[in-house]
């Protein structure tokens, strides 16, 4: 009898027990294994087929400290709306193999982002810049995927009297293996906004007019919208940021027009308390405070084609000071519920604003006015020329 190891998971609202099948695997019959097709390598995406399974690298996104490589899995038939375990199997670091990058292959990190009943879409990361001169080889050698059910799926109806359903999972051998140059990485189509379901909120009605697009590293974010991203240079401790998650959005302009508007979250250390600081810039100028005596309107992806959000601003707390020839308007909101302080400026014609909350309420800022006052001196002397920026630190990925 073969070795199995068990899972036990919630899929689809239906309770599951999956097998991992530890016995040979079954994929030579499924096809030969020996010669995998591919598309010609000339550029992004491109797709791998070993088995009939095809796996297609959709995107390639660096920064000065990691890539992520964007890959869509096609399931076959008998896999397709069939409850799984992760496709890359328990051990993803040892099952894909990197090189050509300044990375070990251990130092994988693997994410599941699949909103498809038909493909597995992850992201696979390494703590590296893609290289500027060599080819980089990615290749999957096993993926794991189930078989097809004897029945379909029942959904619990009682959770006492309820039996999982057993889902097996076997290995399918590959490799598939797919090679990225730089010329590749260069001239890559550049992400796209997402449907409409993806940048609706449950809690805003009615739904925001905005087109948004998938979280994304600065070098990237940066060839979509039609400004230069500046962030603060050096950061001051305990700040830092993951390098995959500027939002990028466009409001408030026809889709002809590229995004206009990009924010960036920085986070304190992951001692409790953590606290947040969000930088955004904008060429939208409904998406920066407007203060006018006791209160500030604001246009948020959230809010957009609709009427503005009203900041209360609390008596006393607004403030203007000139830094390198820019105005930049401080002031407080919240009190008591999640106090936030705002620094507002235009500059070039980019609206920018740093919004310090302090969460929870009761905690001590970790932050001084004096730190955060160095934060946006950064960006103004950077947008003036007035300072050479280096990397920006970024936390671990």
């Amino acid at each position: 009898m073969a070795a199995a190891i068990l899972v036990l998971a919630v899929v689809a609202g239906a309770l599951v027990l999956i097998f991992r099948d530890q016995s040979p695997s079954p994929s030579a019959a499924l096809g030969n294994p020996a010669t995998p097709t591919a598309t010609p390598a000339t550029g992004l995406p491109t797709t791998v087929s070993t088995h009939g399974i095809s796996v297609t690298l959709q995107l390639v996104d660096s920064t000065s400290s990691a890539t992520r490589f964007h890959v869509s899995i096609k399931l076959p038939k008998y896999a397709v709306e069939q409850p799984h375990d992760f496709i890359l199997g328990q051990a993803p670091a040892t099952n894909v193999q990197l090189a050509g990058m300044n990375a070990e292959s251990s130092q994988l990190q693997a994410f599941d982002f699949s909103t498809s009943s038909v493909s597995d879409d992850l992201q696979l990361q390494y703590p590296a810049p893609f290289p500027a001169n060599r080819t980089v080889t990615l290749t999957i050698d096993q993926l794991w995927l189930p078989d097809k059910p004897p029945s379909p799926l029942a959904s619990p109806t009682d959770w006492n009297t309820f039996t999982p359903t057993p889902v097996h999972m076997h290995a399918v051998d590959g490799p598939w293996t797919l090679r990225v140059t730089p010329d590749m990485v260069a001239t890559q189509p550049l992400p796209t906004y997402q449907s409409d379901w993806y940048c609706e909120d449950d809690a805003v009605s009615p739904a925001p007019k905005v087109d948004c697009y998938p979280p994304m590293g600065r070098p990237l974010a940066e060839r979509l919208v039609n400004f230069r991203i500046i962030e603060p240079n050096p950061l001051v401790p305990p700040l830092s940021r993951d390098p995959f998650t500027v939002g990028v959005d466009r409001f408030g302009a026809p889709r002809s027009n590229p995004p206009n508007y990009v924010n960036l979250t920085y986070w304190t250390s992951q001692k409790s308390p953590q606290q947040e600081v969000q930088l955004v810039e904008t060429t939208n100028p409904a998406a920066v405070p407007n203060v006018n005596g006791d209160s500030a309107s604001i246009t948020t992806p959230l809010t957009a084609g609709g009427p503005p959000q009203t900041l209360a601003i609390l008596p006393g707390s607004v403030a203007t000071t000139v830094i390198q020839r820019v105005s930049v308007t401080q002031f407080d909101v919240g009190g008591g519920q999640f106090p936030t302080r705002y620094y507002v400026w235009t500059q070039a014609g980019i609206g920018s604003y740093l919004a310090y909350t302090v969460e929870p309420p009761s905690s001590k800022p970790l932050l001084s006015g004096a730190e955060m006052r160095q934060l946006v001196t950064s960006i103004i002397q950077q947008r003036a020329g007035r300072a050479t920026p280096g990397p920006t630190p970024l936390a671990s990925p």
